[in-house]
Protein backbone atom coordinates (compact mmCIF):
# COMPACT_ATOMS: atom_id res chain seq x y z
CA UNK A 1 0.00 0.00 0.00
CA UNK A 2 1.41 3.36 -0.97
CA UNK A 3 0.26 6.72 0.29
CA UNK A 4 -0.77 7.81 -3.19
CA UNK A 5 -2.05 4.84 -5.18
CA UNK A 6 -5.43 3.53 -3.93
CA UNK A 7 -5.78 -0.18 -3.44
CA UNK A 8 -8.28 -2.28 -5.36
CA UNK A 9 -11.69 -2.35 -3.62
CA UNK A 10 -11.49 -6.14 -3.27
CA UNK A 11 -9.83 -8.56 -0.95
CA UNK A 12 -9.99 -9.17 2.77
CA UNK A 13 -12.23 -6.15 3.49
CA UNK A 14 -13.90 -3.53 1.36
CA UNK A 15 -12.22 -0.11 1.32
CA UNK A 16 -14.85 1.69 3.35
CA UNK A 17 -15.08 3.05 6.91
CA UNK A 18 -14.88 0.06 9.25
CA UNK A 19 -16.64 -0.46 12.55
CA UNK A 20 -14.97 -2.24 15.45
CA UNK A 21 -16.92 -5.42 14.70
CA UNK A 22 -15.86 -5.23 11.04
CA UNK A 23 -12.21 -4.96 12.08
CA UNK A 24 -12.46 -7.98 14.39
CA UNK A 25 -14.33 -9.90 11.69
CA UNK A 26 -11.64 -8.95 9.16
CA UNK A 27 -8.92 -10.21 11.51
CA UNK A 28 -10.75 -13.51 11.97
CA UNK A 29 -11.32 -13.74 8.22
CA UNK A 30 -7.59 -13.38 7.65
CA UNK A 31 -7.02 -16.50 9.75
CA UNK A 32 -9.60 -18.47 7.78
CA UNK A 33 -8.50 -17.17 4.35
CA UNK A 34 -4.78 -17.65 4.95
CA UNK A 35 -4.43 -20.15 7.81
CA UNK A 36 -1.10 -21.54 6.57
CA UNK A 37 0.49 -18.09 6.25
CA UNK A 38 -0.95 -16.74 9.51
CA UNK A 39 -0.23 -19.78 11.65
CA UNK A 40 3.23 -20.51 10.23
CA UNK A 41 4.34 -16.98 11.08
CA UNK A 42 2.49 -17.15 14.38
CA UNK A 43 4.24 -20.38 15.35
CA UNK A 44 7.62 -18.70 14.87
CA UNK A 45 6.55 -15.96 17.27
CA UNK A 46 5.06 -18.56 19.59
CA UNK A 47 8.35 -20.47 19.70
CA UNK A 48 10.12 -17.28 20.82
CA UNK A 49 7.48 -16.79 23.51
CA UNK A 50 7.91 -20.38 24.66
CA UNK A 51 11.69 -19.99 24.94
CA UNK A 52 11.20 -16.78 26.92
CA UNK A 53 8.73 -18.60 29.17
CA UNK A 54 11.22 -21.39 29.85
CA UNK A 55 14.01 -18.92 30.63
CA UNK A 56 11.74 -16.92 32.94
CA UNK A 57 10.54 -19.98 34.83
CA UNK A 58 14.06 -21.32 35.18
CA UNK A 59 15.79 -18.14 36.31
CA UNK A 60 13.51 -15.52 37.86
CA UNK A 61 10.27 -17.26 38.82
CA UNK A 62 11.68 -19.12 41.86
CA UNK A 63 12.58 -15.72 43.36
CA UNK A 64 9.05 -14.48 42.69
CA UNK A 65 7.67 -17.51 44.51
CA UNK A 66 9.90 -16.84 47.52
CA UNK A 67 8.74 -13.23 47.75
CA UNK A 68 5.11 -14.27 47.35
CA UNK A 69 5.53 -16.73 50.20
CA UNK A 70 6.92 -13.87 52.33
CA UNK A 71 3.93 -11.65 51.57
CA UNK A 72 1.15 -14.19 52.19
CA UNK A 73 1.45 -14.49 56.02
CA UNK A 74 1.68 -10.71 56.38
CA UNK A 75 -1.25 -10.09 54.05
CA UNK A 76 -3.40 -12.66 55.85
CA UNK A 77 -3.85 -10.20 58.73
CA UNK A 78 -2.63 -6.78 57.53
CA UNK A 79 -3.99 -4.97 60.59
CA UNK A 80 -1.79 -6.99 62.91
CA UNK A 81 1.24 -7.08 60.62
CA UNK A 82 4.09 -4.61 60.78
CA UNK A 83 3.16 -2.10 58.06
CA UNK A 84 6.76 -1.39 57.12
CA UNK A 85 7.54 -5.11 56.78
CA UNK A 86 4.37 -5.66 54.73
CA UNK A 87 5.16 -2.74 52.44
CA UNK A 88 8.76 -3.92 52.02
CA UNK A 89 7.60 -7.45 51.14
CA UNK A 90 5.07 -6.12 48.62
CA UNK A 91 7.73 -3.91 47.01
CA UNK A 92 10.13 -6.84 46.65
CA UNK A 93 7.33 -8.96 45.12
CA UNK A 94 6.39 -6.21 42.65
CA UNK A 95 10.00 -5.56 41.63
CA UNK A 96 10.75 -9.24 41.05
CA UNK A 97 7.48 -9.80 39.15
CA UNK A 98 7.98 -6.79 36.89
CA UNK A 99 11.60 -7.79 36.37
CA UNK A 100 10.55 -11.26 35.23
CA UNK A 101 7.95 -9.84 32.82
CA UNK A 102 10.44 -7.37 31.36
CA UNK A 103 13.06 -10.08 30.90
CA UNK A 104 10.59 -12.42 29.18
CA UNK A 105 9.40 -9.60 26.90
CA UNK A 106 12.91 -8.51 25.94
CA UNK A 107 13.89 -12.08 25.04
CA UNK A 108 10.93 -12.52 22.71
CA UNK A 109 10.45 -9.02 21.29
CA UNK A 110 12.95 -9.20 18.38
CA UNK A 111 11.24 -12.28 16.93
CA UNK A 112 7.78 -10.89 17.73
CA UNK A 113 8.66 -7.64 15.96
CA UNK A 114 9.72 -9.41 12.75
CA UNK A 115 6.77 -11.81 12.89
CA UNK A 116 4.42 -8.86 13.38
CA UNK A 117 5.95 -7.12 10.35
CA UNK A 118 5.51 -10.26 8.25
CA UNK A 119 1.88 -10.54 9.31
CA UNK A 120 1.31 -6.86 8.48
CA UNK A 121 2.73 -7.47 5.01
CA UNK A 122 0.52 -10.54 4.55
CA UNK A 123 -2.65 -8.79 5.73
CA UNK A 124 -1.88 -5.73 3.62
CA UNK A 125 -1.49 -7.91 0.54
CA UNK A 126 -4.75 -9.71 1.35
CA UNK A 127 -6.60 -6.40 1.69
CA UNK A 128 -5.34 -5.59 -1.81
CA UNK A 129 -6.68 -8.92 -3.08
CA UNK A 130 -3.22 -10.50 -3.38
CA UNK A 131 -2.81 -13.17 -0.68
CA UNK A 132 0.82 -14.10 -0.06
CA UNK A 133 2.70 -16.96 1.53
CA UNK A 134 4.90 -16.71 4.59
CA UNK A 135 7.94 -16.78 2.32
CA UNK A 136 6.63 -13.88 0.27
CA UNK A 137 5.86 -11.95 3.44
CA UNK A 138 9.45 -12.50 4.61
CA UNK A 139 10.78 -11.38 1.22
CA UNK A 140 8.78 -8.17 1.63
CA UNK A 141 10.00 -7.54 5.18
CA UNK A 142 13.64 -8.58 4.79
CA UNK A 143 14.82 -5.25 3.25
CA UNK A 144 13.12 -3.49 6.18
CA UNK A 145 14.62 -5.80 8.82
CA UNK A 146 16.85 -3.20 10.51
CA UNK A 147 14.17 -0.52 10.36
CA UNK A 148 11.60 -2.83 11.96
CA UNK A 149 13.91 -3.59 14.87
CA UNK A 150 14.87 0.09 15.21
CA UNK A 151 11.21 1.09 15.31
CA UNK A 152 10.53 -1.40 18.08
CA UNK A 153 13.50 -0.09 20.02
CA UNK A 154 11.88 3.33 19.81
CA UNK A 155 8.56 1.85 20.95
CA UNK A 156 10.22 0.13 23.93
CA UNK A 157 12.09 3.33 24.80
CA UNK A 158 8.84 5.30 24.65
CA UNK A 159 7.08 2.85 26.95
CA UNK A 160 10.10 2.98 29.27
CA UNK A 161 9.94 6.78 29.41
CA UNK A 162 6.24 6.62 30.25
CA UNK A 163 7.04 4.20 33.07
CA UNK A 164 10.10 6.11 34.32
CA UNK A 165 8.28 7.88 37.19
CA UNK A 166 7.13 4.47 38.46
CA UNK A 167 10.68 3.15 38.24
CA UNK A 168 11.87 6.10 40.33
CA UNK A 169 9.10 5.63 42.89
CA UNK A 170 9.92 1.93 43.22
CA UNK A 171 13.56 2.89 43.77
CA UNK A 172 12.37 5.13 46.60
CA UNK A 173 10.38 2.18 47.92
CA UNK A 174 13.58 0.18 48.31
CA UNK A 175 14.61 2.50 51.14
CA UNK A 176 11.18 3.72 52.32
CA UNK A 177 8.59 1.10 51.35
CA UNK A 178 5.51 2.92 52.68
CA UNK A 179 6.34 6.24 51.01
CA UNK A 180 7.51 4.53 47.82
CA UNK A 181 4.31 2.51 47.47
CA UNK A 182 2.18 5.57 48.13
CA UNK A 183 4.09 7.54 45.53
CA UNK A 184 3.74 4.67 43.06
CA UNK A 185 -0.04 4.61 43.44
CA UNK A 186 -0.16 8.36 42.83
CA UNK A 187 2.09 8.20 39.76
CA UNK A 188 0.56 5.09 38.16
CA UNK A 189 -2.44 6.96 36.63
CA UNK A 190 -0.09 9.63 35.23
CA UNK A 191 2.14 7.01 33.63
CA UNK A 192 -0.89 5.23 32.18
CA UNK A 193 -2.21 8.52 30.83
CA UNK A 194 1.12 9.31 29.17
CA UNK A 195 1.17 5.87 27.54
CA UNK A 196 -2.38 6.24 26.26
CA UNK A 197 -1.53 9.63 24.76
CA UNK A 198 1.14 8.11 22.51
CA UNK A 199 -0.58 4.75 21.99
CA UNK A 200 -2.09 5.63 18.56
CA UNK A 201 1.36 6.33 17.11
CA UNK A 202 2.80 3.16 18.63
CA UNK A 203 0.00 1.09 17.11
CA UNK A 204 -0.05 2.65 13.62
CA UNK A 205 3.68 3.32 13.05
CA UNK A 206 4.67 -0.35 12.47
CA UNK A 207 1.94 -0.66 9.84
CA UNK A 208 3.09 2.54 8.12
CA UNK A 209 6.69 1.35 8.07
CA UNK A 210 5.86 -2.02 6.49
CA UNK A 211 3.06 -1.15 4.07
CA UNK A 212 4.37 2.26 3.00
CA UNK A 213 8.07 1.37 3.19
CA UNK A 214 8.80 4.38 5.40
CA UNK A 215 11.82 5.27 7.48
CA UNK A 216 11.43 4.95 11.25
CA UNK A 217 10.96 8.67 11.95
CA UNK A 218 8.69 9.13 8.93
CA UNK A 219 6.55 6.17 10.06
CA UNK A 220 5.86 7.89 13.38
CA UNK A 221 5.12 11.20 11.64
CA UNK A 222 2.80 9.39 9.23
CA UNK A 223 1.08 7.63 12.16
CA UNK A 224 0.52 10.99 13.86
CA UNK A 225 -1.06 12.36 10.69
CA UNK A 226 -3.40 9.39 10.31
CA UNK A 227 -4.35 9.41 14.00
CA UNK A 228 -5.11 13.14 14.15
CA UNK A 229 -8.66 13.65 15.38
CA UNK A 230 -9.16 9.93 16.10
CA UNK A 231 -7.28 9.50 19.39
CA UNK A 232 -10.13 8.14 21.52
CA UNK A 233 -11.35 5.81 18.77
CA UNK A 234 -7.89 4.38 18.11
CA UNK A 235 -7.18 3.84 21.81
CA UNK A 236 -10.53 2.13 22.35
CA UNK A 237 -10.17 -0.13 19.32
CA UNK A 238 -6.55 -0.98 20.17
CA UNK A 239 -7.48 -1.98 23.73
CA UNK A 240 -10.42 -4.09 22.57
CA UNK A 241 -8.30 -5.77 19.87
CA UNK A 242 -5.56 -6.51 22.41
CA UNK A 243 -8.02 -7.96 24.94
CA UNK A 244 -9.79 -10.00 22.27
CA UNK A 245 -6.57 -11.46 20.89
CA UNK A 246 -5.29 -12.26 24.38
CA UNK A 247 -8.62 -13.91 25.25
CA UNK A 248 -8.47 -16.10 22.14
CA UNK A 249 -4.84 -16.94 22.90
CA UNK A 250 -5.72 -17.85 26.49
CA UNK A 251 -8.55 -20.13 25.32
CA UNK A 252 -6.22 -21.85 22.85
CA UNK A 253 -3.56 -22.31 25.54
CA UNK A 254 -5.99 -23.44 28.26
CA UNK A 255 -5.89 -27.18 27.47
CA UNK A 256 -2.12 -27.16 27.83
CA UNK A 257 -2.36 -25.37 31.20
CA UNK A 258 -4.79 -28.04 32.44
CA UNK A 259 -2.16 -30.73 31.91
CA UNK A 260 0.62 -28.63 33.47
CA UNK A 261 0.03 -29.87 37.00
CA UNK A 262 0.26 -28.06 40.33
CA UNK A 263 4.01 -27.43 40.52
CA UNK A 264 4.84 -24.60 38.08
CA UNK A 265 8.54 -25.52 38.09
CA UNK A 266 8.15 -29.22 37.33
CA UNK A 267 9.33 -30.51 33.97
CA UNK A 268 5.75 -31.37 33.06
CA UNK A 269 4.51 -27.87 33.92
CA UNK A 270 7.28 -26.10 32.04
CA UNK A 271 6.71 -28.31 28.99
CA UNK A 272 2.94 -27.83 28.82
CA UNK A 273 2.88 -24.13 29.74
CA UNK A 274 5.51 -23.48 27.06
CA UNK A 275 3.41 -25.38 24.51
CA UNK A 276 0.40 -23.37 25.62
CA UNK A 277 2.31 -20.12 25.24
CA UNK A 278 3.41 -21.18 21.74
CA UNK A 279 -0.10 -22.17 20.65
CA UNK A 280 -1.71 -19.08 22.15
CA UNK A 281 0.77 -16.70 20.53
CA UNK A 282 0.48 -18.49 17.19
CA UNK A 283 -3.20 -17.49 17.08
CA UNK A 284 -3.30 -14.24 19.06
CA UNK A 285 -0.49 -12.41 17.23
CA UNK A 286 -2.03 -12.84 13.73
CA UNK A 287 -5.36 -11.62 15.10
CA UNK A 288 -3.80 -8.56 16.71
CA UNK A 289 -1.62 -7.69 13.72
CA UNK A 290 -4.59 -8.06 11.35
CA UNK A 291 -6.80 -5.89 13.56
CA UNK A 292 -4.20 -3.10 13.54
CA UNK A 293 -3.97 -3.28 9.75
CA UNK A 294 -7.79 -3.03 9.63
CA UNK A 295 -7.50 0.09 11.79
CA UNK A 296 -4.88 1.55 9.44
CA UNK A 297 -7.12 0.90 6.42
CA UNK A 298 -10.04 2.55 8.20
CA UNK A 299 -7.98 5.65 9.03
CA UNK A 300 -6.82 5.99 5.43
CA UNK A 301 -10.37 5.60 4.11
CA UNK A 302 -11.70 8.19 6.55
CA UNK A 303 -8.82 10.65 6.23
CA UNK A 304 -7.68 10.21 2.63
CA UNK A 305 -10.59 8.63 0.83
CA UNK A 306 -8.60 5.48 0.10
CA UNK A 307 -10.38 3.44 -2.58
CA UNK A 308 -13.19 5.98 -2.86
CA UNK A 309 -14.02 7.14 -6.37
Amino acid sequence: MSTTDPDPPSGLVGLRPLTLSAMIAGALRFLTRQPRTALSIGVIAGFASAIANIVGLGTVYPGVQERLAAVEPLAADPAAADQSALASAVVELLVSTVGMLVMVWLISVPVLAIANAMLIAAVGADVSGQPVSAGSAWASVRPKFVRVLALWLVILATVGLCALPLVISMSVAQTDPVAGLGLSFLLAPLCLGALLMVLPRLVIAPVCLVLEDQAVAVAFIRARELAKGHWARIVGIAIVALLFSRLVGAVVGLPFDIFAGADPLSTQAVFFTSLGRMAGTAVSLPLLSAAFVMLYVDLRVRGEGLGQS
